[in-house]
């Protein structure tokens, strides 16, 4: 299991940055998320220019290490898709995704971490959360098989746990 260059592919409240910031923490490598790529810092309504967008998409994946974490779909990742060496998914249970995505903002509005969010696009969050498993993950998974590469697909916590406790002992 070669992690240098790892993307981690799940449903919005699936765990994807938390995992992402652990395992970087782990491996000592730098992590991106393609939100990042995609939205301006000033909420999510406002997007970069795809050249913009692809840009900083490829100063990430130029780098001899990383992880890429995302829920995105679409040709515009494929480059630094097909330079990764392993892939996760994360299909965690609906129930968990939508109350995660749910407290979530609710701790943001509190924090007022960022612009209030507005309830378009809260909407839009809970309807990715709900619709990975029918949608985004059956192009994730196809996308894996396309490019040959090594994979795992995890389901809960405790599968996490074991797989952050496995890539400790691999490190």
């Amino acid at each position: 299991m070669n992690l240098n260059r790892t993307f981690i592919f799940g449903g919005t409240g699936s765990g994807k940055t938390t995992l992402a910031m652990k395992m970087s923490t782990i491996l000592k490598i730098p992590f991106y998320t393609t939100d990042n790529f995609v939205y301006k810092k000033t909420g999510w309504s406002e997007k970069y220019p795809e050249k913009v967008r692809d840009k900083n998409l490829k100063i990430a994946f130029s780098k001899k290490k990383w992880i890429i974490e995302g829920v995105h779909k679409g040709e515009w990742i494929y480059p630094a898709f097909k330079k990764s060496t392993y892939v996760v998914i994360l299909i965690m249970p609906r129930h968990k995704t939508l109350k995660r995505v749910i407290v979530r903002e609710i701790q943001r509005l509190i924090k007022r971490e960022r612009e209030k969010t507005k309830l378009r696009d809260f909407w839009m969050l809970l309807k990715l959360a709900y619709a990975y498993k029918n949608d985004y993950f059956l192009s994730h998974q196809q996308l894996v098989k396309d490019f040959k590469k090594e994979f795992i697909i995890l389901h809960s916590n405790k599968e996490i746990l074991a797989f952050l406790t496995k890539m400790g002992d691999i490190k």
